[in-house]
């Protein structure tokens, strides 16, 4: 009667015991796999589609940075007033630039973290984005019509890094013959002038060499080319629609370049440089200060390819770094290194 019994038991629970172990063995080999074959995941729930993840650990003063890249999905421009981002039990604010995301548009966004992964360790965080819609869109942002308060939310799993991922937001604009830009004095950083449309826009990233920061924009001329005994790498990406203008004239298209990022300075980074084959300006930000230009008078000079430098020393923390650059011809080099 036992062995009767057994076997009822087994011939009426053995399948289900059979799908169980299939269950976890699935479950141990995607497991194992995403730990082998892992790839950055990030993902926005509503408002901003999240493009890039990173988390980078300096081991040296104990501090960890994870940087996002975020795409306004909205038909209208959102306002960011605050982000905060969670890794484990540990939530902090952060830092975006822009602060104000038009549609399409990729903004940046870090938050610093007083903590140490191991390389290679898996990270899972989560960030909350509050902002205002703008409701009137994009013809109304004069009249401050950012009032209606939305909160968007999102999800990351990024890899500890030692080295330092740079992520650049950048937008090309393209002016009709003849449009010039305002005076140095009245132009407001992430400003595009009138009679310019955007042309081209999206994120771009490297880990620089050295740890430095690098930017580039410019001809095919120019791409691997030395610089500050860097490579330096176009922006963008393809730059045919770069090539065409071989000389000034009336009817050429001046083109306007805003290339942005969060970046968070321990103190001993305060040597920033520029090189540009046409005008270009520098700003920083801390959101809690007015905008500062990095190169004051310099900035919006014509010249040939010439570098300007600064040593703006800065304090710990987080910082948003613009450069705008503009050339009445079309094309040109611009680069930023920040050591």
């Amino acid at each position: 009667m036992k062995m009767q019994s057994a076997i009822e038991f087994l011939s009426t629970y053995g399948f289900v015991f059979i799908v169980i172990a299939v269950v976890i063995a699935v479950i141990f080999f995607l497991a194992t796999s995403a730990q082998a074959n892992f790839s950055v995941q990030c993902s926005g729930f509503g408002g901003f589609t999240c493009n890039y993840a990173s988390y980078y650990a300096n081991r040296t003063y104990a501090y960890t940075v994870a940087t996002i890249s975020l795409s306004n999905s909205q038909s209208v421009p959102l306002n960011i007033s605050n982000i905060s981002m969670t890794v484990g039990s540990t939530t902090v604010n952060g830092l975006c630039s822009p602060t104000l995301i038009y549609p399409g548009e990729v903004g940046v966004c870090a938050a610093v973290f007083n903590s140490i992964s191991s390389p290679g360790a898996l990270v899972r965080g989560y960030y909350s984005v509050g902002a205002k819609y703008c409701n009137g869109g994009i013809s109304s942002l004069r009249q401050g019509n950012c009032t209606q308060p939305v909160l968007y939310t999102g999800a990351f799993l990024a890899q500890t890094t030692s080295l330092r991922s740079v992520v650049f937001g950048s937008e090309v604009a393209l002016g009709s013959g003849g449009a010039g830009l305002p005076s140095y004095a009245s132009l407001e950083p992430m400003h595009i002038p009138a009679n310019f449309v955007i042309a081209q826009d999206g994120d771009w990233n490297t880990n620089g060499t050295s740890g430095n920061i690098l930017y580039s924009f410019g001809t095919s001329g120019y791409i691997g080319a030395g610089y500050l005994g860097t490579n330096a790498v176009a922006f963008p990406q393809s730059t045919s629609m770069l090539n065409n203008v071989s000389a000034c004239s009336a009817s050429s298209s001046p083109m306007i370049s805003m290339a942005y990022t969060t970046v968070y300075l321990h103190g001993t980074e305060n040597s920033e440089s520029i090189e540009t084959s046409n005008a270009m300006a520098l700003y920083y930000d801390t959101h809690s200060t007015p905008w500062t230009a990095i190169l004051g008078s310099a900035s919006w000079s014509s010249h040939g390819l010439a570098q300007y430098a600064s040593s703006t020393a800065f304090g710990n923390g987080l910082y948003g770094i613009y450069v705008e650059w503009f050339s009445p011809c079309g094309q040109g080099l611009q680069a930023l290194n920040i050591s």
